[in-house]
C-alpha cells in the first residue's frame, strides 16, 4: 500500500520485498518445523512397534518356561511365582503400548491378542508388527508371510496415541500447505507496458467449465480493434478462451490459455504479441499482472524471479481497483490460517480434557494394582490389563501440541 500511494518511496520499494520473503522463510521454517516433528514420530513409532515384538517374543518364552515350570512345582515341590510376576511386568508394559486382551489357562499361560482378536502371543509362539513409514500404517504379520492393516483397529496404548497425533500433524500440514499455495495462486501486482505484456483474469474458478454466474464484456485495444468479446452468465472461463482464440481478427495477436493454480483454482492469462496493446474488462476482472510468488507449495515457493523489474514497473493508477482485489486475497489467507489456530487450539483442549479423565482412571488402576502386588495373575487383574494406560501418549502429544500451537500463534 505504501509502494502505490508513493512511487519512488525506495523504502516502500524495499519493504514490500523484504516482507514478502520474510513471509516465504517463515512459512517455510514453520513448514520444516512440522516435518521434523513428523520424522520423530516415526522414529517413536519404529521404537514402539519394536518393543511390542522384544515383549510378545518375551511373554511367549516365560508360557514355554511356566510349562516346564509347572511340572517342576508337582514333581519337586518348585514354585514359578518369578515367572508370574517377571511376565506380568511384561504385559503392563506391553498394555501401555498397545490395547491387548488376555486369557490365563491353569498353568499361568497366557494368550495375548488385540482387541480386534489380532493374536500376538498364543503357548510358545509370538506374532510380530511392523511399521510401514511411507503409509504410516501399523501392520500384522501373519504366520503365512501376509500382512494385515490393523492401524484402524487399534484403540489404545502409546501406539493409538501417536497414529492419532500423525493424523493431526498431517492435517495441519495440509492447512499450512493451503496458506502458501492460496498465496501463490492469487496475489498479482499491477504493472505498466514496460513490466509486461501479460494480462490476467483475477477472480479464481474453481471449475474452467462451469458457468461464471455473472455477464461482462472485454475490449481488446490493438490497431486491428479495438474488438469487443462478450460473455454471459452460462458462460464459463473456457467459453472465454475459446471465443479469443478462435476469432479471426484476435487471434493473431492476442492468445488466451487456461493457467491451474498450485491450489486446485484456475485463472486465464491473455498474452498480447506487442506490449502497447490493452485489454479491458467491463468488470475490471482482467489487469496487466504478474504474480508476485511462484512455485507449488510451500517447497519451492519463491519470490518472482522478475521481482525486482515488476517493482520498478508498477502500475499506479491501478492502486485502487488492486486494493480490492488485495483486500479479498489477504482475507482469503487469513481465513485459512486462523481456521488452523482454531483446529490446533481445538484438538489441544480436546486432549487435555481426555487427559484429565484418563488420569484420575490411571491413578485408580494403580492403587488397585498396588494391592495386588506380588499376587499371581487372576481375572480381576487381567480385566485391569485391559485397560489401556494411553494417558502417556496423550500426554507427549498434548505437549508438541502446545509447541505447535506457540509456533502457529506467531505466524504473519
Amino acid at each position: 500500500q505504501n509502494l502505490m500511494k508513493e512511487p519512488t518511496n525506495e523504502g516502500a520499494r524495499s519493504e514490500l520485498l523484504n516482507s514478502a520473503q520474510s513471509l516465504i522463510s517463515y512459512l517455510k521454517d514453520r513448514r520444516k518445523d512440522m516435518d521434523r516433528t513428523l520424522a520423530s514420530t516415526d522414529y517413536d513409532m519404529r521404537q514402539y512397534i519394536g518393543r511390542i515384538n522384544t515383549l510378545t517374543k518375551k511373554i511367549a518364552q516365560i508360557n514355554q518356561e511356566i510349562l516346564t515350570g509347572y511340572a517342576q512345582t508337582y514333581a519337586r515341590g518348585r514354585d514359578y511365582k518369578n515367572l508370574l510376576d517377571e511376565r506380568d511386568r511384561y504385559l503392563r508394559e506391553l498394555s501401555e503400548l498397545i490395547n491387548i486382551q488376555v486369557q490365563e489357562d491353569n498353568m499361568g499361560r497366557v494368550r495375548v491378542e488385540t482387541s480386534q482378536g489380532f493374536v500376538l502371543v498364543e503357548d510358545r509362539y509370538s506374532w510380530e508388527l511392523k511399521y510401514d513409514s511411507g503409509s504410516r500404517r501399523v501392520m500384522w504379520k501373519s504366520k503365512d508371510g501376509s500382512e494385515v492393516d490393523i492401524s484402524g483397529l487399534i484403540s489404545g496404548g502409546k501406539v493409538r496415541g501417536l497414529l492419532d497425533f500423525q493424523k493431526d500433524l498431517l492435517d495441519y500440514i495440509n492447512q499450512l500447505e493451503g496458506i502458501g499455495k492460496k498465496l501463490i495462486s492469487e496475489v498479482k501486482l499491477p504493472l505498466n507496458a514496460q513490466g509486461t505484456n501479460s494480462w490476467f483474469w483475477l477472480r479464481n474458478v474453481s471449475d474452467p467449465t462451469a458457468p461464471l454466474g455473472f455477464s461482462g464484456s472485454i475490449t481488446f485495444n490493438f490497431p486491428g480493434g479495438p474488438v469487443v468479446i462478450s460473455y454471459n452468465s452460462t458462460d464459463s472461463l473456457n467459453d472465454i478462451i475459446n471465443a479469443i482464440n478462435t476469432d479471426p481478427t484476435l487471434s493473431p495477436n492476442f492468445t488466451a490459455s487456461l493457467v491451474p493454480n498450485p491450489d486446485g483454482s484456475y485463472t486465464m492469462q491473455i498474452t498480447a504479441s506487442d506490449p502497447s496493446y490493452t485489454v479491458e474488462e467491463s468488470n475490471n476482472l482482467i489487469q496487466r499482472s504478474e504474480p508476485l510468488f511462484t512455485g507449488t507449495g510451500i517447497g519451492d515457493m519463491a519470490l518472482n524471479p522478475n521481482i525486482n523489474t515488476y517493482v520498478q514497473n508498477l502500475d499506479y493508477e491501478k492502486a485502487d481497483e488492486f486494493m480490492d482485489f488485495s483486500r479479498s486475497w489477504w482475507e482469503g489467507v487469513k481465513a485459512l490460517y486462523n481456521g488452523l489456530v482454531d483446529r490446533v487450539a481445538s484438538r489441544q483442549n480436546d486432549l487435555k480434557t481426555k487427559h484429565e479423565i484418563e488420569r484420575a482412571l490411571l491413578d485408580s488402576l494403580n492403587a488397585r494394582l498396588q494391592e495386588m502386588q506380588g499376587v499371581s495373575i487372576d481375572n480381576e487383574f487381567i480385566e485391569l490389563m485391559k485397560l489401556q494406560r494411553s494417558y502417556e501418549a496423550l500426554a507427549r502429544t498434548i505437549n508438541a501440541m502446545d509447541e505447535m500451537l506457540q509456533a502457529t500463534l506467531n505466524m504473519v
